[in-house]
């Protein structure tokens, strides 16, 4: 799998997507401090459910697990992947993964909250400290600067486009 068209379009699928999701939470905080309305993002009230974001963020995570396996991120040769990569590049990938796991946690936590409540909109374990619409809010910004930061740091991006240029097999034409 690695060096896959598959993982060329987790690579650039997982940054556009987490960059919307970036901007519902940009929304939601302007819906809730400057608006006064109900903070439910673009997307509306549908899809601000609990169970949504915690499979959101857990399918996030599993994507960027996808991407450490495939591209060989945990072994010592993992720079010889990204010609032109730089070492912060991937300690920033691995801290990614990280916090994003804890990110997850959170809501697993919420998850847990809301199914023993039956109270949408829980705080997880740093809403109890802080206002929650923030905490993931913040998250979110780190998680995406992170993101854009591997992705620079180890030309993730430019693999990525090439992988998904390169021809497959089923496009290859033989000539006898």
């Amino acid at each position: 799998m690695r060096g896959s068209r598959t993982l060329g379009a987790v690579c650039i699928g997982s940054l556009a997507v987490q960059s919307f999701h970036m901007l519902e939470h940009v929304v939601q905080v302007l819906q809730k401090f400057v608006w006064n309305v109900p903070a439910h993002g673009l997307l509306g009230e549908a899809f601000d459910r609990e169970w949504v974001h915690m499979a959101y963020n857990g399918t996030l995570e599993a994507l960027f697990l996808v991407m450490l396996v495939g591209y060989g991120l945990w072994s010592r040769d993992a720079l010889r992947a990204f010609p032109g990569g730089r070492p912060w590049g991937l300690y920033t990938f691995w801290a990614l993964i990280g916090f994003q796991g804890y990110h997850t946690a959170e809501h697993v936590v919420k998850m847990y909250q809301y199914l023993a409540t039956g109270v949408s909109d829980t705080p997880g374990l740093l809403g109890q400290i802080f206002p929650t619409i923030l905490v993931h809010f913040a998250f979110n910004v780190i998680v995406l600067l992170m993101m854009v930061m591997a992705s620079v740091g180890l030309r993730m991006t430019q693999r990525a486009i090439r992988d998904l240029r390169a021809p497959s097999i089923s496009r290859i034409t033989l000539k006898a």
